[in-house]
């Protein structure tokens, strides 16, 4: 009797093991959830949708992932690079409707257009120092600085935005301008208050916040 009793609580003892080792392989298989963040929509914008023959183009990306590559799908023109945030486009000599397209780093892809007509707006060239130097930024309701440099058309230089520097990269023609903050992806556009002016002029425009998804207004005064 002994033998029998041994022999059932060995069993029991063994079953309940099995049952509790196959429960925690079952648990181990589960993988774990893991939150994957989907990469924002990409946007693709102009300085000018309606522009004169030759006239100079600034077309920004921002969203989708990078790098990005961008290429003239009808319409003429010639574009300063195949690749980056931002890119001079410069129309064609003649009337037609100007395709950019640019794609992203996952083959993401969005379309913006710019109508070249005789009855467009006309941007030189040149922009002589109308973008050169420091500037008082208003940002909405906040302030920054900002130090600008001009070579021909190619706007570069520093935004100081509390305390912290954002690269300017862009376009500064005659008539105003446009860039692309490198490190936050916002995008500024904004004309002169005297564009006839070849001296330095206070700026006034709109930006588009990435990160509030929101655009605003802000200026920029000559110090």
């Amino acid at each position: 009797m002994t033998t029998y009793f041994t022999i059932l609580l060995t069993f029991l003892f063994l079953t309940a093991c099995g049952s509790k080792s196959t429960g925690n392989s079952a648990a181990s298989s589960v993988p774990l959830a893991t939150d994957v963040l989907a990469p924002s929509s990409l946007i693709a914008t102009v300085s000018a949708s309606s522009v004169a023959p030759g006239a100079i183009v600034t077309a920004s990306v921002i969203g989708g992932t990078a790098p990005y590559t961008w290429v003239i799908t009808s319409g003429g023109g010639t574009l300063s690079s195949s690749a980056g945030t931002s890119v001079v486009y410069t129309a064609g000599p003649t009337a037609a409707l100007a395709y950019l397209t640019v794609t992203d780093a996952v083959s993401a892809t969005t379309t913006v257009s710019v109508n070249i007509s005789t009855g467009g707006t006309s941007v030189g060239t040149t922009a002589g120092n109308v973008c050169q130097g420091n500037y008082a930024i208003t940002l909405g309701a906040l302030s920054a600085t900002a130090q600008f440099t001009t070579t021909g058309t190619t706007l570069s230089g520093t935004l100081l935005y509390a305390g912290y520097p954002f690269t300017v990269q862009g376009t500064c023609a005659p008539t105003g301008v446009s860039f692309v903050l490198a490190e936050s992806g916002d995008t500024f556009t904004g004309t002169f208050t005297n564009p006839n002016n070849a001296a330095r002029a206070s700026i006034a425009g709109t930006y588009q916040n990435v990160y509030y998804n929101s655009t605003q207004n802000w200026t920029a005064t000559p110090q």
